[in-house]
């Protein structure tokens, strides 16, 4: 059972049960509805596989090389105009 808000659906996808947080009702709605249905084989076999401290560690590097690479470019600037005192 998760919270529809943020990005809970995009992780959970359709092996979650999706209430309000602040709705009481919402919530029991889907507590017993999760509690009818049998664990998610492929919802664990998913985030044994793509939610560990290694992944997690790869995309922290990746973002890291992304933003230093960014950085030692130079940034772009716009063409200079000539102005009265530069014209040929």
């Amino acid at each position: 059972v998760a919270t529809e808000g943020g990005c809970t659906v995009e992780y959970l996808g359709q092996h979650a049960r999706y209430c309000q947080p602040d709705n009481p009702a919402s919530i029991r709605r889907a507590v017993l509805e999760a509690l009818e249905e049998p664990p998610s084989n492929s919802l664990r076999e998913r985030i044994h596989t793509e939610f560990t401290w290694e992944q997690a560690a790869r995309k922290m590097l990746k973002a890291y090389q992304d933003v230093t690479s960014q950085r030692a470019r130079p940034p772009n600037r716009p063409a200079q105009q000539a102005t009265p005192e530069h014209q040929p």
